[in-house]
């Protein structure tokens, strides 16, 4: 199939920015560093040559978002940065509303922004309608869900327990589980689940694990 020259090169660019966004937020520089301009150069080009295409749009969009993850970034920057990426995943699910992973990225996006807000839920909801059986969008509601946790009605939480201890049956997720869950702030809703599926002395080990690499 041929692929236009421009996509392939935002495309390139904008993995190597994923691939190295652990050591660019580690070291404070994100802000500012030429692979994150140029990838986000890359994507407008070819988003340019190309009208209504999601797949720029939702590219940008997490540009941004890995962008206001940045620890060194300054607290307005990082609210700019957010509000960039949910204009973008916003643009794609006008574009394409039956896209698992643009309303997963939203409502993740907009349950950090505001979990109370009624758009955070409206869009939490419409993601769990979406997800399917497409693991990554499912991931990425599951933790939605445990950051608006206190906003749940008895029946979302207990469908969105089922849908942990599921992902948690996966060895594939378990550690990027603990370690988010660790990271955000909430282990102890995971624990329980973490508990039953690997047993105690397996899921402390591996709690231990993550906690030294810190």
């Amino acid at each position: 199939m041929w692929v236009s020259t421009s996509w392939f090169e935002a495309n390139q660019h904008y993995r190597r920015v994923v691939s190295e966004i652990k050591q660019l937020s580690h070291s404070g520089d994100i802000q500012d560093h030429l692979i994150w301009r140029s990838a986000k150069s890359k994507i407008i080009e070819a988003l340019a040559k190309r009208k209504n295409a999601p797949i720029y749009e939702y590219r940008l969009g997490r540009l941004y978002e890995y962008r206001a993850a940045d620890p060194y970034a300054r607290d307005e920057q990082k609210i700019l940065d957010r509000d960039h990426a949910l204009n973008y995943y916003d643009r794609v699910v006008r574009q394409r509303p039956t896209w698992t992973m643009g309303w997963a990225s939203l409502a993740y996006l907009r349950a950090l922004s505001i979990p109370a807000n009624s758009l955070a839920d409206s869009a939490y909801k419409t993601a769990l309608k979406r997800a399917g059986h497409e693991r990554r969008a499912q991931r990425l509601n599951m933790i939605t869900g445990m950051i608006r946790w206190g906003f749940l009605d008895q029946l979302e939480r207990i469908n969105l327990t089922k849908e942990a201890h599921e992902l948690m049956q996966d060895a594939r997720e378990v550690n990027n589980l603990i370690s988010t869950a660790t990271g955000m702030g909430w282990i102890d809703r995971l624990r329980p689940i973490a508990e039953d599926v690997l047993g105690v002395d397996n899921f402390n080990a591996r709690l231990r694990r993550i906690n030294k690499r810190k």
